[in-house]
């Protein structure tokens, strides 16, 4: 993985610029995605800079840039993170 990765109809990308990190993610709106991508950078200690949260139809578009001050992550170990974190983990009911 580069940074950008797709699976479950959850898409994400991860742009590392020195010590701030540029996230996308396009994935379906349902079980609160932008909750679960707030929940996660607080976890991960990353320091919100920026964030948008789009919605069209059921689809929802997140966008964040972020500090990493003390944790030092590559590309693909915040973008694995995020897959495991903000990929809808509820079946559907």
């Amino acid at each position: 993985m580069n940074g950008y990765g797709r699976t479950a109809g959850v898409e994400i990308e991860v742009k590392l610029l020195g010590v701030e990190a540029m996230i996308r993610i396009q994935c379906q709106r349902r079980n609160h995605p932008a909750a679960r991508l707030m929940a996660t950078l607080k976890d991960l200690d990353l320091e919100l800079y920026y964030a948008s949260v789009s919605v069209v139809k059921d689809l929802m578009i997140l966008q964040a840039t972020v500090k990493m001050s003390s944790c030092g992550y590559t590309q693909e170990q915040l973008s694995s993170m995020l897959f495991s974190r903000v990929a809808d983990p509820i079946p559907r009911r």
